[in-house]
């Protein structure tokens, strides 16, 4: 009798279904879920490391084709530190005036932590998850029919799709039943800088725009940020906000901050 109890034990542990779906299929879920029209986002990002922790605000405008992103302190009695950065993202680009008030047009990083939340076709899913290295991005006959790449496992208490075509750190977890991206982790290739995101408290808001409202991302093996989304609208699309005339400031963070360098680098690699 005991035995059986174990053996009903493990098979309950077990993913509950050994089909997975092809991997176009697990894509085109996931697009399903990204939002259609234009929205606003207001979300806190905090940083932490060995000192109290420093928030920040978010508000972003996000469009199937474009996207911009303010940001400045949370609390208004830092407001005379004078923090201030904007960003307008036209794919593939991003427009920014940098610290001595210069124009800038970088190509937007693939570990953008906030556009793949954001990206509604497969194809430019597929393309993001080839650059991170995590799936090939032509799928031959063979991987097609045998998902080699793709493991079905139970993590942290939720089944989920497991995205890795080789041995190293690069992983990304979708989860089976609403297939939206739970974690992922990767490696930079030319610093080897090591990333790891995980996400969760997913809430649906209107236009299929299937969010999390809770992430937390660690980089460089020292520094923490966690996201937290306050409030999501959904508005009617307007073209003026993506000008570069609204490019009028510069963008600046004190020198004075003990995060100083940390917002820099995570607003250069990550945003």
């Amino acid at each position: 009798m005991k035995n059986l109890i174990w053996i009903l034990l493990w098979v309950v542990s077990l993913p509950t279904a050994a089909y997975i779906p092809s991997y176009s299929m697990i894509l085109s879920h996931l697009a399903r879920t990204q939002g259609r029209g234009s929205y606003r986002i207001e979300q806190t990002i905090t940083f932490y490391n060995n000192t109290s922790p420093l928030s920040l605000k978010e508000i972003w405008w996000i469009t199937d084709k474009q996207q911009r992103v303010d940001v400045s302190f949370l609390h208004p009695k830092q407001k005379s530190e004078n923090l201030h950065l904007r960003f307008i993202y036209k794919h593939p680009y991003k427009i920014f005036n940098n610290e001595l008030g210069k124009r800038q047009k970088h190509r937007i990083s693939p570990y953008h932590i906030d556009r793949v939340f954001h990206l509604r076709h497969n194809k430019s899913l597929q393309r993001l998850f080839y650059l991170w290295k995590v799936a090939p991005y032509k799928i031959s006959q063979k991987e097609s029919s045998n998902n080699n790449f793709i493991q079905l496992d139970r993590r942290h208490g939720v089944v989920q799709y497991t995205i890795a075509k080789d041995k190293t750190l690069a992983r990304l977890w979708i989860e089976q039943d609403e297939f939206v991206i739970r974690e992922w982790n990767w490696i930079v290739a030319r610093d080897g800088m090591y990333g790891e995101l995980t996400a969760w408290d997913y809430v649906l808001y209107p236009g299929r725009l299937f969010l999390p409202t809770k992430r937390k991302f660690k980089w460089k093996n020292a520094s923490t940020v966690m996201i937290q989304v306050k409030k999501v609208q959904k508005i009617t699309n307007n073209k003026k906000l993506f000008y570069f005339s609204t490019l009028r400031r510069k963008n600046h963070i004190p020198n004075s901050l003990v995060f100083a360098n940390t917002i820099r680098g995570f607003y250069q690699y990550f945003r």
